[in-house]
């Protein structure tokens, strides 16, 4: 309880990317956005064309913290993207699960 959906759009390199953003107030820091299996994106070139006008819209509503989940490959190159961008890995809010067989 206690979060706001949003859904927010905004220009990738060659196409808009879409994310469902999670937002919630944390007492004495401001908000905080999570992005639930996004946004969707496919690599870290793409994800990280959507970061300028995704951290201005952010930085304009008083985010301190987002924490994105975009399922895309853990490639050498994504994860060396993802680096050179300045985002840092940390663990997952929701466990990926599945099982053997289906």
């Amino acid at each position: 309880s206690g979060w706001n959906a949003l859904y927010v759009v905004c220009e990738g390199a060659s196409q808009p990317v879409y994310a469902l953003v999670l937002e919630r107030p944390v007492f004495g820091m401001g908000l905080l956005w999570y992005l639930p299996q996004g946004p969707g994106v496919n690599s870290a070139a793409e994800l990280t064309s959507f970061l300028p006008g995704f951290t201005t819209l952010a930085s304009q509503r008083g985010v301190f913290v987002i924490k994105f989940e975009p399922e895309m490959a853990k490639t050498p190159e994504n994860l060396q993207g993802l680096s050179t961008a300045g985002l840092v890995q940390v663990e997952p809010v929701q466990q990926s699960c599945s099982r053997p067989g289906g």
